[in-house]
């Protein structure tokens, strides 16, 4: 007897089974239909920035599609026991708890490929320990918070009593969160917006060129970058500044000693003011504490202390192996090492001072007049809008 494996697509199970749970729901509440589909698409793309992927996503999308499994399920009973209640204005804080726990009790038998417990469970828990199981921020899986989120915001969207300027606040708050990536052609920026991106801030980008000592693929370089990075998030506008002639200034006039150090607080003072510009709360880059003359912790202070933005270095506390790691894992390390100089690598001191010193670098400043060729780089500077062209139709 010849015995044939049988093979199912458990998404697309998942959604149809989630389609006729939504149809049902529908009669009982003030929900519209395909509720489960909609939480299921925003959750995968809420997804992409916590830099999930493969199995994870894949079991992230079907927990969002049934994560009111057992809701219709629950109000069948109670309408049994109670003919008289008026079950869409009667959704107590006890009967979210109900469907939850039930909810969890029907996926079991599910073949996921990753750990999704408690995720159906924890759905309707609040970051403050408000929610109906009392379960705060660091008890609630990522996956619960994540379809809890999308439940909200469809709940909210889908709701025609909800007043339209409070949909545009959420709107704003999810979308202000956004920060300024200094991304080189290296190995470390990369790593840095990956990280900060897996923590939910939205990034651009902001590159600084000297044409002719850096060159075109360099730029090319960093665009690939970029574009690896669209993995996890939607699209990254990428600020190329030309920085040739306030560099040769910094070059031909500043001790020689001081160079990098001068060229870092010049590129500071510029993201600041793009970001400034451009809404963007802080900058991100990919310092690493002693790995260059740049990033001892003197350096890093002399070269901070020119703006007044947050700056953020995720990769700060890591050493070249540990961002080496990430960076295979998230596919740059091959594009990052490529022979391409950027303009942080060309005019390299002989001997770079490690320790600068406050009076020191604005005594050499005074030397170049740096607000003047800093103004002509930024109304110099050019946009590159890198879109996500991705559809989810393949997950949902």
């Amino acid at each position: 007897m010849r015995v044939e494996q049988l093979s199912i697509d458990i998404v697309g199970l998942a959604g149809a089974c989630s389609y006729a749970l939504d149809c049902i729901e529908a009669e009982f509440v003030n929900v519209k239909n395909k509720h489960g589909k909609r939480v299921a698409y925003i959750s995968v793309c809420m997804a992409k920035y916590c830099a999930i992927q493969g199995d994870a996503l894949q079991d992230l999308a079907i927990c969002a599609l049934l994560h009111d499994n057992a809701l219709t399920q629950y109000i069948s009973e109670e309408v049994q026991k109670y003919p008289d209640t008026d079950i869409k204005n009667d959704l107590s804080e006890n009967k979210t708890n109900m469907h939850c726990v039930y909810g969890e009790k029907n996926i079991t038998k599910i073949p996921f490929k990753t750990d999704i417990s408690n995720v159906i469970l924890y759905h309707h828990e609040h970051a403050d320990g408000t929610g109906p199981f009392q379960k705060k921020w660091n008890e609630i899986p990522l996956f619960a918070r994540i379809i809890h989120l999308a439940d909200v915001i469809d709940a909210i969207a889908n709701n025609i009593k909800f007043r339209q300027e409070k949909w545009d606040k959420c709107c704003e708050f999810l979308v202000q969160q956004k920060g300024l990536l200094m991304l080189s052609g290296g190995i470390d920026s990369p790593v840095a917006g990956y990280l900060a991106l897996k923590w939910g801030i939205k990034i651009d980008a902001i590159y600084f060129e000297a044409i002719p000592h850096t060159s075109l693929n360099a730029r090319e370089k960093v665009k690939t970058l970029a574009k690896e990075l669209l993995k996890y998030t939607t699209d990254i506008n990428l600020y190329v500044v030309p920085i040739t002639k306030l560099q040769e200034q910094i070059y031909k006039n500043c001790d020689s000693t001081y160079i990098i150090t001068i060229l870092r607080r010049m590129m500071y003072r510029i993201s600041e003011q793009l970001a400034n510009k451009n809404e963007q709360l802080v900058l991100i880059n990919g310092e690493s504490i002693g790995q260059v003359a740049s990033q001892t912790l003197n350096s890093m202070r002399v070269i901070n202390e020119v703006v007044k933005i947050p700056v953020i270095r995720p990769v700060a506390c890591l050493d070249k192996l540990e961002i080496i790691e990430i960076a295979k894992k998230i596919n740059t390390y091959e594009t990052s090492i490529l022979p391409y100089e950027d303009c942080c690598t060309i005019f390299v001191p002989r001997h770079p001072v490690i320790n600068p010193k406050h009076e020191k670098c604005l005594k050499e400043e005074q030397k170049i007049n740096y607000e003047q060729l800093i103004k002509e780089s930024i109304e110099n500077t050019m946009i590159i809008n890198i879109k996500d062209e991705e559809q989810f139709s393949d997950i949902l």
